[in-house]
């Protein structure tokens, strides 16, 4: 993850965080297991962290059906951004399926990089 991107994930976080907080919520923060430091390939570590995102995305396009039904738009809205606006676990899926096709190709997996770090830019 490039720093743009986690500065984005921390952003709808602290928007979850403010969202309970102001309906006299209580936010627990746990602690989370480190995550791998090593993979074999380049693509074993981008379909481990698709594999990671998908059910914390479902989990937020859960909560989103639960605001929309039970509060409606207001409170819809104020959860906005965080799921449904193609990012998370769907962003890994076009990477994932051009390093699928790039293979072992050196060259190809440095442009794919190259590319890549234009994102935060």
């Amino acid at each position: 993850m490039d720093a743009a991107q986690a500065q984005e994930e921390m952003s709808h976080a602290l928007k979850f965080f403010s969202f309970v907080h102001e309906r006299a919520g209580v936010v627990k923060l746990v602690a989370i297991d480190q995550p791998k430091g090593q993979w074999p390939t380049v693509l074993a570590a981008f379909k481990a962290a698709q594999a990671h995102e998908r059910p914390h995305h479902q989990r937020i396009n859960t909560l989103m059906d639960k605001a929309i039904a039970g509060q409606g738009p207001r409170t819809a809205t104020s959860c906005s951004g965080s799921s449904r606006t193609g990012r998370g676990g769907a962003t890994l899926d076009p990477i994932v399926t051009r390093l699928e096709a790039i293979g072992d190709h050196t060259g190809a997996l440095y442009y794919l990089d190259h590319e890549l770090g234009k994102r935060g830019a």
